[in-house]
């Protein structure tokens, strides 16, 4: 979905409803289980306009995809509840060559792109896929039983991950 900031002289409100055509990438990333309906994203987006150029945009975006355990495949929601409030500037003037000098702080802007637009579907799909773990475990599999840590076959199991590392500097000290 995209928003055109030029024609923006007061506040507006978009409201997602879950039912736009533009979701089924999200959608398509989390399906559900068979025989389960597919659960709705829904978006409520304020674009505020400042006296600077600048539009604030406030969100509040409530989804809950499906997503597979890693360890057990099953399938479980994952609940998402975020509460956005970016400032979205307008595009920096490039120099001759096309290119500017970025500094710390501006990794951290959202810019209105050279049509004067913001698009809302990046922007939330952005979102979703940042609030979903890149490893997932479903509550039964959250616990590791005893008899199943990896780290090492011949180490006690109270040793900690680092415990190799220890005899190994222990053994370097030794020659």
């Amino acid at each position: 979905m995209i928003v055109n900031t030029l024609k923006l002289a007061k506040e507006k409100s978009i409201s997602i409803t879950g039912e736009e055509k533009w979701l089924e990438q999200i959608y398509s990333l989390y399906p559900s289980p068979e025989k389960v309906p597919a659960p709705k994203l829904k978006a409520l987006v304020r674009l505020q306009p400042t006296d600077y150029g600048f539009i604030n945009v406030n969100a509040n975006i409530e989804y809950e995809p499906f997503i597979v355990c890693d360890r057990c495949n099953n399938q479980f929601k994952w609940p998402i509840k975020r509460t956005l409030e970016l400032i979205f500037q307008k595009p920096k003037k490039l120099d001759k060559k096309g290119e500017i000098d970025l500094q710390a702080s501006d990794l951290d802007q959202y810019f209105i792109d050279q049509n004067g637009t913001i698009n809302l579907e990046e922007l939330i799909n952005e979102q979703i896929v940042l609030a979903v773990p890149s490893q997932t475990r479903c509550q039964k599999c959250t616990s590791i039983p005893k008899g199943q840590l990896v780290h090492s076959e011949k180490s006690n199991h109270n040793d900690s991950p680092f415990a190799a590392l220890a005899e190994l500097k222990d053994k370097l000290k030794k020659h």
